[in-house]
Formats: structure tokens, sequence, C-alpha cells
């Protein structure tokens, strides 16, 4: 597998585990739920960045 999949796949693995945790902010407390919310912006914005290309090809072509 290609460098970038596998880096692609990390990112959502851990935006995945994020998102479980930043919903039980009861469990972890408001300081890291916090922390954990930063930490998933700058995931949500990497995540973009490497699919750009998607994004881009998303408005061309005909759908039904």
């Amino acid at each position: 597998m290609k460098h970038k999949t596998i880096l692609k796949i990390v990112i959502d693995i851990g935006m995945t585990v994020m998102l479980l945790l930043l919903m039980a902010c009861e469990l972890i407390g408001e300081a890291a739920h916090k922390w954990l919310g930063i930490g998933m912006f700058v995931l949500f914005i990497i995540h973009h960045i490497l699919n750009r290309k998607w994004s881009r090809s998303v408005f061309k072509g005909k759908y039904t």
C-alpha cells in the first residue's frame, strides 16, 4: 500500500476514535474534551487536504 493511503486510513481511524471519546464528555472531563476537540479539528483539516482531489472531482460528471 502507498504511504499516502496508509496515512489516510490512520487519520480516519483517529477521527473515529476521537469522535467516540468526544461524545463521552462526562467520562473524560472538560479539559480532555477541549483538547480532543482541537485534535479532531486538526485531523479534520488534514483529512480534507489529503482528499482535495476527490473534493474537486465531486462536481464533475453527470449523476442521475
